[in-house]
This record gives structure tokens, C-alpha cells and sequence, in this order.
């Protein structure tokens, strides 16, 4: 029989929605005889990590400096500036019949490693961040405009991921390109392995929590916050509880210190992928976005889902009630206070807690990790890269320079909302 072996490009493992997809993504692949690779290109890989070790019981992981004896720094960052072996490039894929990647810049790691080596093979590239297909720079745009190129005009429509109807439609108004050919289906995160879940009575206090990485674009942390610091005031017993790490982390602090929320808001620092489950089912509502929440809702704990870039404290509203939207982004739909939503929930009797925890499990159903592999498996098709016109050396000069007008100048490079 022959083998199936699927490659996937990233940059480092680290804990994120992204990365425990890609876990749980090799770790069903092994369950049903189909194995995986995984190349890191981001040098400074923490192989201590929890999510590392635990991915690495399911895929083979290599490093690209490693493979391919990379020594200096600036050929670290830009690997296409190195002489890279055909020969070593050969065995990385060999018995790989899919590559799959995350962002533009591996779209186009992708295509050389294939055209290095003149080797037909599947490509697909997953939309799993609006903010990877957001090229504003008119500057030093040899690099985007050949991304652009790649993504849209020579790699097939089919083999593009969108993973929901309303993140494909955004994403094809706002880039003005036709995405009606790529796949859509949804991103999987359940697994029916699970016995865990979450037992309701009547709430006389409230315990909250959110999972997630802490930066910029994830404002519903803040905005919690302030709904937080409105119930206390109101007398209301609630606690939030904020795992994770991130660049927004002190300006998170910041603000708990100025509101005096030291007793009811905790940083509880990252959590383990592994400890997910026994962890978030001690609280009573979690509010998150992204595959955190679909992992939450699938054990009954009752969701809040949170939008990306939403300076307001809004939601679309509790898990098991929004209509089959991408909630990521923001003008979707009819949003609600936050606040609103947890007052809502607290004056649930026991029978309507367990009904809604219950509806949370079952919608969660959706996005099985069994028809995601199944979609993987079976969507996309071959791409040739026999006639592909392509400068290395200037598309990773072009980058570098971009990159680092945009670090001395970030308000003029700031990414649109979406």
C-alpha cells in the first residue's frame, strides 16, 4: 500500500490554537495508519515545551537549520539564501503526498522545496488568521506581490482552506479575489475519546476563565475586565481567571492594578494543552474564541464566544445559540454585551443550565477531528511547479527589508481590521 505521509510547514510549536490543532491533527492521523511530518522553521523551537513533546509521540518533527546545517543567523531568518540540498530536500519528502502551511511566506518554502527538486505534489494553505492575507505594503513588494501570485493565480482554488462560509466571503471582498472553489469545512477540535463533562446546579456565584494568547488583537480580555470590575461593583461574587501568555500581558496587569481587581482577576500564566480539559471544567463560563472554545463547548462548559479586533465588550452571543457564523471577525451578525450574556446565565434555573451545557456538547459535534482528517485527506489537488518563475534571493531580500521598515515604522504598516 502506498504511503501517505503529510508535511506540514510551520514556524515553532508553541501553545496556541494553531499548534494543539496540528496535535490533535497527528495524533488522529496515527490513530487511523497515516503518518505525518512536521518542518519548524523558526530556529528557536522550545523542545522542552509540553505541546513539543506531546506532538512528537504522533509526527516526526525536523528542524530547518538542522536538516539543512545552517549555522549563521541572518540565513536562519532567511532561508532561502541558503544552498539547500537537493539531495536532503529529496529525503524530507520523501513518501509526502501533501504539504500543507499556514502563512504566505511558507506557501512559497513549499513551492521551492517541490521545484528544488521538480517533484509533483499536493500544496494546500489553511486560512486560519485573516491577519496572514493582509499585504498593505507598496513598498519593497516584490515578496507579497509573488505570494499573492502563488496563492491566487497559480496554486488551484480548491486547494486553499477556508474553514467557514463567512471567513471565505470576508476574506474574497476584502482582498478582491474569488474564493468560491476553495473548501470550506470546519476546523476540527472534538474527538469522541472524551468522557469529561461538566455537571450544572443553580449558580449563586459566578467562576469565569479564558484560555488564549495575549496580545493585541485578542481585546476581549481587557474588555472581560471591565465587565468584571461593573459586576463587582454591582455586588455581584465572580471571579475571572486569564490563562496565558503574550506581549498584552503587563497591560493587562496594568489595568487590574489601576481598577483594584487584585481579588477577582487572576493571571494564571499558561495553561497546558494537556491540562485543557481538567482545568477549564472547574469554572462556570468560559469566554474565548477560536478552537478554545469549541474545546470548552464540547465538554458543556457553557461558551461565550469572543470576536477578534472588537474594541467593544460584544459577543455573538453563547455557543450553543449563534448561527453558523465565523465569529473571529467582527459584522457578522447581531452581537450582545457581554455582561448581558453572563446575566443571563446566572439567573438560569439547574434544568435550563444543563439543557444549554448539553446543546454546547452536542454542537460541538460539528467539528470533529475525524471529518476534518477526512477533509485533508480527500480535498485539493496536484500542483505543478515545473514552469514557476521564481528570484530567491530577491523575494528574501525584498522580505527582510519590508520587515524591517515596518518594526521602525509600525503605524504606518498596521494591520486593517478584518
Amino acid at each position: 500500500m502506498e504511503s501517505k505521509k503529510l508535511l506540514i510547514i510551520y514556524g515553532a510549536m508553541e501553545t496556541g490554537g494553531i499548534e494543539t490543532f496540528f496535535c490533535r491533527l497527528s495524533e488522529e492521523r496515527k490513530n487511523n495508519n497515516l503518518q505525518t511530518k512536521i518542518l519548524l522553521h523558526y530556529y528557536k523551537a522550545n523542545k522542552e515545551s509540553e505541546l513539543y513533546r506531546r506532538i512528537s509521540k504522533s509526527a516526526e518533527i525536523f528542524h530547518f537549520d538542522d536538516i539543512f546545517n545552517v549555522k549563521t543567523e541572518i540565513k536562519k531568518r532567511l532561508p532561502l539564501l541558503n544552498n539547500l540540498s537537493e539531495s536532503k530536500i529529496s529525503t524530507l519528502l520523501r513518501d509526502v503526498n501533501h504539504i500543507h502551511v499556514t502563512c504566505p511566506n511558507d506557501v512559497v518554502n513549499a513551492f521551492y522545496l517541490t521545484k528544488k527538486i521538480k517533484k509533483k505534489i499536493k500544496i494546500t494553505v489553511g486560512f486560519y488568521s485573516h491577519l496572514e492575507f493582509v499585504w498593505h505594503n507598496k513598498i519593497f513588494n516584490y515578496h507579497s506581490d509573488f505570494e499573492k501570485k502563488l496563492i491566487f493565480e497559480i496554486l488551484p482554488k480548491e486547494n486553499i482552506f477556508t474553514f467557514s462560509k463567512s471567513s471565505r466571503t470576508e476574506c474574497s471582498r476584502r482582498l478582491g479575489v474569488d474564493l468560491s472553489k476553495s473548501q470550506t469545512f470546519p476546523l476540527g477540535v472534538t474527538t469522541l475519546s472524551s468522557s469529561l463533562n461538566k455537571k450544572y446546579s443553580r449558580l449563586s456565584s459566578l467562576k469565569l476563565c479564558s484560555v488564549g494568547r495575549l496580545v493585541g488583537f485578542k481585546t476581549y480580555n481587557s474588555c472581560m475586565i471591565d465587565v468584571v470590575s461593573s459586576l463587582v461593583n454591582e455586588g455581584f461574587a465572580v471571579t475571572y481567571h486569564i490563562y496565558g501568555s503574550g506581549d498584552d500581558l503587563i497591560k493587562l496587569r496594568d489595568k487590574v492594578d489601576y481598577l483594584g481587581l487584585h481579588d477577582y482577576v487572576k493571571f494564571m500564566g499558561s495553561l497546558p494543552y494537556e491540562k485543557f480539559d481538567s482545568t477549564v471544567l472547574e469554572y462556570d463560563i468560559f469566554i474565548g474564541s477560536g478552537t478554545a472554545v469549541i474545546q470548552s463547548a464540547s465538554l458543556g462548559i457553557i461558551s461565550i464566544v469572543a470576536t477578534d479586533n472588537n474594541i467593544d465588550s460584544t459577543s455573538y452571543g453563547i455557543f450553543n445559540e449563534i448561527p453558523d457564523i465565523d465569529w473571529n471577525i467582527v459584522g457578522q451578525g447581531e452581537m450582545f454585551a457581554f455582561k448581558n450574556l453572563i446575566l443571563r446565565i446566572l439567573e438560569m434555573t439547574e434544568d435550563e443550565l444543563r439543557y444549554i451545557s448539553e446543546n454546547h456538547a452536542k454542537k460541538s459535534l460539528k467539528y470533529s477531528m475525524i471529518s476534518c482528517l477526512q477533509s485533508f485527506e480527500n480535498l485539493g489537488g496536484i500542483v505543478n511547479v515545473a514552469d514557476l518563475d521564481f528570484q530567491p534571493k530577491r523575494y528574501e531580500f525584498s522580505r527582510a527589508a519590508y520587515r524591517l521598515i515596518s518594526k521602525a515604522f509600525p503605524h504606518a504598516f498596521r494591520y486593517k481590521n478584518f
